[in-house]
């Protein structure tokens, strides 16, 4: 049932939780749409790019698009930027609009979800403000700048929102018919996006939850206290089908798709980890963790100093406030609600099968990477942060003082986070490359992938830079979230640079000579850079030369 606040001290829990929330809503505002300029890269402008080739080509899924980690762009947040490059202002606002409609819409996803539940409006608006604030910087980055993996909390949440609803009895026959109906579509835009990653972050947790759950109340079951478990399973025969259906017809049309676009590997061929390299590997993935959480400090800092204390608290609160939800929700699972158990299940569960895999595995390069992007664990690392909030209620007096110090650290960390010490000159910074740029007449070049797409966005299109391979193999085409027509004859006319930073001069340089590109007609510094000013474009000359030698790795 749910609880509904009634007196006076539940009533001023809730304004003081609703004036939180407004002011983590207002803060995370400041992050999207200022402080974030200066740390946006090219993964998060990659959905401004794609929706600008999807405009260009007339086509959801351009054929000259290379796709990577076979992912299927279908339904995420570069549709809401078509109709900014429509409307010609394809910019760093639009992304921010795009986000923040995003966060917008999971919050009041995750509200509902939480009264569904049986919780109260106050444990509702603490649930969205827990995952609004900025633990970490790396946390604010993929959380609310990309917020790429937001999406599959998103979809988590409102998988499990809309089978609650479309499941409840007193719905009426056909609102209960539309909500299952819409489950079935947002399954099917899921799992064409792709499957593998479907069943990895929805199949397998959902069904590991399930089972739990069935294995914690099998005597209850077999007792008859739920009825004829017979008839109840043969009951939720039709809509498992449905959903079996959705997913076979979703499997079938992503290979369809799949087939007809340019992919390249990633992600999807990710290899166990040498087991004696585990420890060294599984070790960083958990100071990975730590520092996405927020709970590990930066280099030299001063033990006895404010700095000093308030990361040795960080480090002993942080990982505390994820491991007593998991302790007392165990200790009083049966006196949970169904919903209830069945929500902490799924987030502890999910958390460990993706943080087991991150662990194990190459999803990233090298133990370093490890540890400092550990994103795959986002949704079911947000769920986690939820769970206080569902079991609250069971927290003894010490429990939940340590969980309100934990909430007081994050809270006093955020705002130095959102806006940290030094943004507006490396935003500053940002705005000179391209005004230099554009002084000059330098509106087409190309450097490496993150110093690419993020200037084209800045520039609001004015100045396109389009991504190159600039490493220890030399020069070559970035055969990776582009477009062939970049590399091709007759896509930039008249002068073209390349934006160069200071640390790939070596490589540049052994990649022009290798490559026999001409002399650049001029070059100069700026910031970190050196742009080489070309007459015309070098690349289409060496483009089939260069994706033979890439395909040939």
């Amino acid at each position: 049932m749910t609880i509904v606040p009634t007196s006076p001290m539940q009533k001023w829990l809730f304004r003081g939780a609703a004036l939180l929330l407004a002011v983590t809503l207002a803060a995370l505002g400041v992050y999207i749409f200022c402080s974030y300029r200066a740390f946006f890269n090219s993964d998060a402008a990659i959905a401004n790019i794609l929706a600008e080739e999807i405009v260009r080509a007339g086509e959801l899924f351009p054929k000259n698009w290379w796709y990577v980690n076979d992912d299927l762009w279908v339904f995420y947040k570069h549709l809401l930027l078509i109709p900014w490059v429509m409307a010609g202002e394809n910019s760093f606002f639009a992304h921010g609009v795009s986000v923040a409609i995003v966060v917008l819409i999971t919050m009041a996803v995750l509200a509902l979800l939480l009264r569904d539940l049986g919780l109260s409006k106050t444990a509702a608006l603490m649930g969205c403000t827990i995952i609004g604030l900025g633990y970490s910087p790396l946390y604010l980055r993929e959380v609310y700048g990309e917020a790429a993996y937001t999406w599959y909390f998103a979809f988590i949440i409102s998988f499990l929102l809309l089978w609650l609803r479309a499941d409840r009895p007193d719905s009426g026959k056909n609102a209960r018919l539309a909500l299952f109906g819409l489950l079935l579509v947002l399954l099917y835009l899921v799992v064409l996006e792709n499957p593998v990653r479907f069943m990895i972050y929805y199949v397998a947790p959902f069904c590991g939850a399930f089972l739990l759950l069935v294995y914690a109340e099998r005597e209850a079951l077999f007792r008859g206290e739920y009825g004829d478990w017979r008839a109840a399973l043969s009951a939720k025969s039709l809509p498992a089908g449905a959903i079996a259906g959705v997913f076979v017809l979703g499997v079938f049309c992503y290979k369809v798709l799949l087939a007809e676009v340019l992919h390249a590997e990633g992600a999807n061929h990710a290899m166990l980890v040498p087991l004696q390299e585990l420890p060294f590997h599984a070790a960083y993935s958990v100071l990975g963790l730590l520092h996405f959480i927020g709970a590990e400090w930066q280099d030299k800092v001063e033990l006895a100093s404010v700095e000093g204390v308030v990361s040795l608290l960080r480090l002993g609160f942080y990982p505390l406030a994820l491991v007593l939800p998991a302790y007392y929700a165990k200790r009083n699972f049966s006196r949970l609600e169904q919903g209830q158990r069945f929500f902490v299940a799924l987030s502890y569960l999910g958390f460990a099968l993706i943080f087991f895999l991150y662990s194990v595995s190459t999803l990233h390069e090298n133990a370093y990477a490890a540890r400092n992007n550990i994103r795959y664990i986002i949704p079911y690392l947000m769920m986690v942060l939820v769970c206080p909030v569902v079991v609250w209620r069971f927290f003894p007096q010490i429990a939940k003082a340590a969980l309100v110090v934990a909430l007081l650290l994050a809270i006093a960390s955020t705002w130095n986070n959102i806006s940290p010490e030094g943004w507006r000159e490396m935003a500053q910074s940002r705005a000179d490359l391209i005004t230099v740029l554009k002084k000059r007449g330098l509106v087409s070049g190309y450097a490496p992938y993150w110093d690419s797409h993020v200037y084209t966005v800045l520039s609001k299109g004015e100045v396109s830079i389009r991504p190159l391979d600039i490493d220890t193999r030399g020069v070559g085409l970035c055969l990776w979230l582009s477009s062939d027509r970049w590399y091709e004859k007759g896509y930039a006319d008249g002068k073209v640079f390349f934006l160069v930073p200071s640390e790939k001069l070596e490589n540049w340089e052994d990649g022009c000579e290798t490559l026999s590109l001409p002399q650049p007609a001029e070059s100069f510094s700026q910031g970190n850079y050196t742009v080489f000013v070309f007459a015309e474009n070098p690349l289409p000359g060496i483009a089939e030369k260069g994706r033979a030698c890439r395909e040939g790795e």
